[in-house]
């Protein structure tokens, strides 16, 4: 209870601490807007020429060390009354381990961040903000895994030369990418339209499987409205945010949806009759045109919104300032059409 407090109190002033290169736990960030950056800057490598790194942290939470931590939170200035209290919640905390039925003796805690407390993910984004400040001011940075006991996971990392760069093989001990590599579950690529492919077709593995998994159980059709709208759709939403979605994977996904519904190739109740709401006579099945609408609105919605701030906005307004007179018109009745349509 006390976590929550003093996590409540915090939410608001974050945003004033945190850059906004992070999203994590910052109440009014989404995580879209990191994935969009790192898609845009690849765009621009692609064309100037760069170095991507994708560094993977080592049980990252639970090797914050508690020093490190409070002087953090003290130079930050969130001041002596805060630290103390979260103190009192971190200092002398014991753990015990069970293994196959055995519980071990207590022993202390020195370190980690918990997981699952509602100050948690506030607290590794404070933590992690001196290293962003340093990657943001300086190129060549030593000793912050000795100071806050991080420690990057090689097998995980990921390095990709992106346009003309010289590669140097053996320099890093990464794994190297082609042309792509996965950031937050959605693949993105110097090759936007080979990237965009590769993540709708592992979208629509990713719902074969799943339906075909709940198609064994003795579902109502109400259940199975709730089951494609929950676990199907809900994993649909990065890959809308950041790519197109072609027609051809909506006819996809939409037969995959009819099979599962109605065992049968064709919908038994119109389609539009199904994405009405209940008190029309519908199901409110999800309609994924109208979805992937939202998604698109919601995006320039950011892009105008002045108080919003992510670093993919600068790419995207450079995009719009090259397209002529013709296009930009263009591109607002898109717009103007897709609200009209959602």
């Amino acid at each position: 209870m006390l976590a929550t407090v003093l996590a409540n109190r915090k939410k608001s002033v974050i945003s004033s601490v945190v850059g906004p290169t992070q999203a994590y736990g910052i109440p009014g960030r989404d995580i879209l807007d990191t994935i969009l950056t790192v898609k845009y800057t690849l765009q621009e490598m692609q064309r100037v020429g760069g170095i991507y790194l994708g560094l993977d942290f080592n049980k990252s939470l639970d090797r914050v060390e508690d020093g490190f931590m409070w002087e953090v939170l003290d130079r930050f200035g969130l001041g002596h009354q805060l630290i103390q209290c979260l103190k009192l919640l971190y200092n002398n905390a014991q753990a015990r381990i069970r293994s196959n039925g055995t519980v071990s003796s207590p022993f202390h805690l020195g370190r980690s961040i918990w997981q699952g407390c509602p100050f948690s993910a506030l607290l590794y984004s404070l933590v992690a903000e001196p290293l962003a400040n340093a990657l943001n001011k300086n190129q060549l940075i030593k000793g912050t895994d000795r100071a806050s006991g991080a420690k990057v996971n090689t097998k995980k990392s990921m390095v990709m030369y992106c346009g003309e760069e010289v590669q140097t093989p053996g320099r890093w001990d990464f794994q190297h990418a082609e042309q792509s590599v996965r950031v937050l579950g959605v693949q993105l690529g110097v090759k936007q339209t080979a990237a965009r492919d590769a993540v709708w077709e592992r979208q629509l593995q990713g719902v074969t499987t799943i339906l075909g998994l709940w198609r064994m159980r003795d579902l109502t059709l109400n259940g199975k409205v709730v089951v494609t709208n929950a676990l199907v759709m809900s994993r649909l939403n990065h890959a809308m945010a950041v790519y197109d979605l072609p027609s051809d994977v909506v006819t996809k996904l939409d037969n995959s949806r009819v099979t599962f519904l109605w065992k049968s190739s064709r919908n038994l109740v119109a389609h539009k009759t199904l994405i009405w709401e209940r008190t029309r006579g519908g199901l409110n099945l999800v309609d994924l045109k109208s979805k992937n609408y939202a998604f698109k609105i919601k995006l320039i919605r950011k892009f105008l919104d002045p108080n919003h701030v992510a670093g993919w906005k600068d790419f995207f307004g450079d995009v719009l300032s090259s397209l002529g007179p013709h296009d930009q018109l263009g591109r607002c009745q898109v717009l103007k059409k897709t609200h009209t349509a959602v």
